[in-house]
């Protein structure tokens, strides 16, 4: 899979800021849920921002492409590979430093709120880009 799916001059502003968008309300999501491991966007590891910006951008990559028929599936198996590939595996809990997390598992297999968390992000980005896509 690709690393930077979408070049550098167009990842600025729209991407960046369409990732500040879905990490927030994700990270505000997760809380209403009791897990408060995920920082705001600021405070955030650089890792953990390319992994939400490399989601954004597949998403507007196979909406171009016209190749989604389950675009939460699509992100949450593409968020997988993209993990798996800076050397993440499956953890009871989620661990920066050992790369441990336990959504890294096969969609169907995530509970319903993690299901919801995948929703969430596709519906922003949707949204997001439409509300862009002009502009950017």
């Amino acid at each position: 899979m690709e690393g930077n799916v979408i070049e550098e001059k167009e990842r600025t502003p729209k991407i960046e800021a369409m990732a500040i968008i879905c990490h927030e309300i994700n990270r505000v999501y997760s809380q209403s849920l009791g897990d408060f491991s995920i920082r705001c966007w600021a405070e955030s590891s650089i890792e953990q921002k390319e992994s939400v910006m490399f989601g954004v951008e597949r998403y507007i990559l196979n909406r171009k492409k016209g190749e989604v028929v389950s675009p939460e599936r699509q992100s949450h198996d593409e968020w997988i590979a993209h993990k798996k590939g800076k050397g993440w595996k499956y953890g009871k809990e989620k661990n920066e430093q050992e790369k441990t997390h336990p959504c890294l598992v096969a969609y169907d297999d995530l509970p319903v709120c993690y299901q919801t968390k995948a929703k969430f992000f596709v519906t922003l980005c949707k949204y997001l880009n439409l509300m862009w896509r002009e502009e950017c």
